[in-house]
């Protein structure tokens, strides 16, 4: 019997042991939303004259969802033009070199705008927009007019 159990500890020991996959005080890497999910890219706006609250959830297929406030959650799909323009100003934006907080703070009635692309995340207010996310911003804000 105490050899039973000794075998039965051995091995839930060892399967345990094969379940780890770090170092002992560090953690395992994560994986980002965008790698897990298909999740391209998430946008959203908030502020303006009518105080806006718009969350865009694009895949990398170009399927959507957008939640709007007061309003119920809506699927689409961007056009290849779309998608193609919301890759490309991504790509030139060097999106992980930009700030993660970019405050305006003079703006009335601004808008506040959220883009987390590749487990990057920057937020930016009118006003204070970088150059380089100028594009983005602009794109994603043609893709909520559509």
């Amino acid at each position: 019997m105490r050899a039973r159990i000794g075998l039965v500890f051995a091995l839930v020991m060892l399967a345990l042991a094969g379940c780890a996959t770090s170092e002992p005080g560090q953690s395992a890497p994560s994986a980002s939303v965008s790698e897990v999910t298909n999740t391209l890219l998430e946008f959203s706006r908030q502020g303006g004259l009518k105080g806006a609250n718009d969350h865009l959830v694009v895949n990398r297929d170009g399927a959507y969802t957008l939640t709007r406030r007061n309003q119920q959650t809506i699927g689409g799909q961007l056009t290849p033009d779309q998608l193609a323009a919301v890759q490309q100003a991504l790509a030139a934006s060097n999106f992980k070199s930009l700030p993660h907080v970019n405050k305006g703070g003079s703006i009335a009635d601004g808008y506040t705008y959220r883009i987390v692309y590749d487990g990057y995340d920057v937020t930016a207010e009118d006003g204070a927009i970088p150059p380089a996310l100028k594009t983005v911003v602009d794109t994603l804000n043609g893709v909520l007019s559509s």
